[in-house]
């Protein structure tokens, strides 16, 4: 173990002005910062950060400083807040982490929080650094904790969690969720591919007499082939720039309604290389959608075909 930190959190009642609210109150040990914000991957981007001593200084989450977000007028640095009956000094904002909750936390020293509630000694939570395999040190943790406080296992009032676990459960819900897209996507292609075989279909029974016209003057049933299949991929490479199109709009709106909602770190990303692959694999999907009424159109003899009314 290289490091490990302590930390209280309380419902905190916080006034500006003629308002008060409700949010997350953080107690930190200035000392250990190093470790809270390599674990929570975020700095503080207005201001400073605690120091010790700091007993009447207070750093606030990114949303205080917006317009109706927290309080109807933003908070300043330097303006003096109150909490739990006590006046503190803002010193510094953190950078947005992208979720309201997180957004509108309170921090404040360790030493401050145990005097204010008092909780002196005592630890919602911890947070450790270490050299040796997570899962091991996070079974060793469990077991010790388990002997001190007599419980059985299953039965803990307490948990321990490495960050592979909390990974692989936003990996189980993105599984979920991409299982669902990858279904609605699959029947939108099968839709497509159909309606696009009607399409060229109805194109080869429009256009027999010029089939029959183009293989007299000497045209191959390549030739034909090769001229509806890419007649229907192009079809294909249309309706997919039109969907990348509207997907690019819809998700740029979403993006803008969740960073407004206050859900910034939900935000649509447009790779060339997603935006070009999509394009030429409708055009791909098109032209395996013409591939059969190309082969009709190319088996038709010039005869008949002159004769089609």
């Amino acid at each position: 173990m290289n490091d490990i930190v302590g930390l209280q959190s309380k419902a905190g009642e916080l006034k500006h002005g003629k308002e008060t609210k409700v949010n997350f109150l953080l107690g930190l040990n200035p000392e250990k910062l190093g470790l809270i914000e390599e674990a929570f991957t975020v700095k503080a981007e207005k201001g400073r950060q605690l120091k010790k001593g700091d007993m009447g200084k207070i750093v606030l989450g990114y949303n205080y400083q917006l317009e109706n977000k927290v309080f109807k007028k933003p908070v300043r640095l330097g303006d003096k807040v109150e909490l739990h009956g006590e006046q503190f000094d803002v010193v510094g904002f953190y950078e947005e982490v992208g979720n309201p909750s997180d957004d509108a936390q309170m921090y404040i020293t360790q030493e401050k929080i145990e005097t204010l509630y008092d909780v002196e000694g005592k630890f919602g939570w911890a947070i450790i650094k270490a050299d040796e395999n997570p899962q091991e040190l996070a079974e060793k943790i469990n077991e010790k904790l388990r002997k001190f406080k007599g419980q059985e296992k299953g039965k803990e009032d307490f948990f321990v969690q490495t960050f592979a676990d909390l990974l692989e459960t936003f990996g189980t819900i993105l599984v979920v969720i991409n299982g669902v897209l990858v279904l609605i996507a699959l029947i939108s292609l099968g839709v497509a591919s159909v309606n696009i075989m009607n399409t060229m279909y109805t194109a080869v029974l429009e256009r027999t007499k010029e089939i029959g016209v183009m293989k007299a003057i000497g045209a191959q049933n390549k030739d034909v082939m090769i001229i509806f299949v890419f007649e229907s991929g192009f079809l294909g490479m249309v309706g997919g720039i039109i969907g990348v199109f509207s997907g690019w709009v819809v998700a740029a709106l979403g993006g803008k309604f969740a960073a407004a909602s206050g859900f910034a770190l939900l935000q649509p990303v447009f790779p060339a290389v997603l935006v070009i692959g999509c394009v030429v694999f409708a055009f791909l999907i098109g032209a395996l959608a013409g591939l059969l009424p190309a082969l009709q159109a190319a088996k038709l003899k010039p005869v008949d075909a002159l004769r089609y009314e």
